[in-house]
């Protein structure tokens, strides 16, 4: 191994560049194709043992002579690049692991990419990538932007669940506008529908699923159909259809990109497909510009508070989402802003009295939406310490009444079915009723703690 090493060392260096330019196999390796496969069985070996330090050095001698020996290489260099960058101390030299990471993909489409179908899948997982390792934010989004133009189908469960989290965080840093948000969504559902259609194994399937149920809660906090806008665009549609003068689908496009509204922009693509009629003097142009002002406050207040999140600013995030609740009259906003509020307040804050409480204002404002019953489950699950060990509250309890929350939300929103249903799975053996009991009573409990709720519990009494 160590001779192996030195040749490399004295070729290439530690880190290695693009000077090779052909896609060798096994059979190009200087001590031939059996020392060749060796050290591959021995960088993995080394990589089972989290030995990533050696592992590169042994991983790069088979993948500098031999990079087309096996697509495992380009891998398992992600896997390894990925462990050293964790440990490096100079931003200099995470910035070449980065560089030479992506690199792997750029060489494994070239020597594993064709037919272009396949090549489009890489430089998706490419894209995905990038994402991970925090790279050029603006070279991300144009990646992501040449893959999805090509419209392969194929992607992974996971480029679906990065695409729309990415979007979402885009629109909320003010980077992209609600429409090519609205437009990432349904370019997504494309490639979920194709998946579910074409997808025969139930695993795969049910990871894309779970990809949607994670876009759905992004996308969902900006993007609603039954909003406030749906009546304007019934309005619009006759005004258009009746117009006789040349369209001003530019003042169109920007009155309603701001919306929440999905039929909204689905008629815009209609406008910019067939440009006719005007707007500029008719009802709706004022309804929709005096729309337009009351949303876009609350709006611009909200993309300043997922920014100052983003930034782990958590206490101003909530002030900036609680600012914006008063900025619009739109309830189904409002139940939005709310529910951000309250993640905020348990899952970064830890105080899950107001986290409660701004869940219960969200379950009021849109009541037939399941996740603030789910986080409010979550809740009550995290709160063994304070109220089953310090308050001395009969763990049965807390977990009967975290299962009534996520119960609540399945039932309400078919959007949260699977994630309450996880949920339910781990704690139904906690909760048994003794079928060989003749005096089986229902009793409603006060918990205490934090808590304050009635949870109505089946007990056998003698």
């Amino acid at each position: 191994m160590k001779k192996y090493i030195l040749v490399l060392m004295l070729i290439s260096g530690l880190i290695f560049t693009e000077s090779f330019g052909q896609c060798e196999d096994y059979s190009s390796f200087p001590e031939g194709e059996s020392a060749a496969k060796a050290l591959f069985k021995s960088y993995r070996e080394l990589m089972e043992i989290k030995d990533f330090e050696h592992a590169f050095e042994v991983w790069q001698q088979v993948y500098e002579f031999s990079p087309a020996g096996n697509v495992a290489h380009y891998l398992d260099g992600v896997t390894i690049y990925k462990a050293l960058m964790r440990k490096a101390t100079e931003s200099s030299t995470v910035v070449n692991y980065q560089s030479e990471l992506l690199r792997l993909y750029d060489r494994r489409m070239k020597c594993f990419g064709y037919p272009s179908e396949t090549e489009n899948i890489i430089l998706g997982e490419k894209a995905v990538e990038m994402y991970h390792i925090n790279y050029d934010e603006n070279v991300t989004i144009r990646t992501f932007k040449y893959v999805l133009e090509t419209e392969e189908m194929r992607h992974s469960p996971e480029f679906v669940a990065v695409y729309g989290t990415f979007s979402a965080y885009l629109f909320g840093g003010e980077k992209i506008d609600l429409f090519h948000l609205w437009q990432s969504r349904k370019r997504l559902e494309k490639i979920l529908n194709y998946n579910f259609e074409n997808s025969t194994d139930s695993i795969v399937i049910k990871s894309y699923q779970k990809a949607k149920t994670t876009t759905d809660l992004y996308y969902n906090m900006y993007l609603n159909e039954a909003d406030s806008c749906t009546e304007v665009v019934k309005i619009f549609k006759k005004v258009y259809k009746s117009a006789d003068s040349d369209s001003l689908r530019n003042i169109v496009y920007e009155s309603l990109q701001t919306l929440n509204c999905i039929e909204a922009f689905e008629t815009i693509e209609k406008l910019r497909k067939n440009p006719i009629g005007s707007i500029e003097d008719s009802q709706i142009g004022e309804e929709l510009k005096q729309l337009e002002n009351t949303t876009n406050l609350a709006a611009k207040t909200a993309k300043k508070a997922a920014l100052a999140y983003d930034k782990n600013q958590y206490l101003l995030s909530a002030e900036l989402y609680e600012q914006a609740l008063t900025e619009t009259g739109n309830n189904t906003f409002k139940a939005r802003y709310a529910y951000r509020i309250a993640e905020i307040y348990f899952n970064k804050i830890n105080n899950k009295t107001e986290a409660k409480k701004y869940a219960i204002l969200t379950t009021n404002l849109d009541p037939s939406w399941g996740m603030p019953y789910y986080l409010i489950g979550n809740m009550y699950e995290s709160s063994y310490q304070e109220c089953v060990e310090d308050a001395k509250i009969n763990s049965k309890y807390m977990v009967q009444a975290a299962m009534d929350k996520w119960l609540m939300a399945k039932e309400l929103d078919v959007n949260v079915v699977d994630l309450a249903n996880e949920k339910l799975a781990q704690y139904k053996d906690l909760i048994v009723v003794d079928i060989f009991c003749d005096n089986l009573v229902t009793k409603t409990i006060m918990l205490d703690c934090w808590i304050n709720e009635e949870v109505k519990i089946q007990k056998c009494e003698e």
